[in-house]
């Protein structure tokens, strides 16, 4: 099971601009990456899964 971690940081203006474009580009990168598994570009098979301990499944 996995806990959820709430956190109100108190961030400056340049802080909290430069969250929101890393956030955009994480976005960007899992739409990608999607796009290309539903259009059979990526093998998922082929993908090594980690665990929480860091070890491989």
């Amino acid at each position: 099971m996995r806990l959820t971690f709430v956190c109100d940081f108190k961030l400056n203006e340049i802080q909290e601009k430069i969250i929101k474009e890393i956030k955009w580009h994480c976005s960007k990168v899992y739409n990608t990456f999607n796009y290309a598994i539903r259009e059979g570009k990526v093998d998922v098979s082929k993908i090594k899964r980690v665990n929480e301990d860091g070890g491989e499944i």
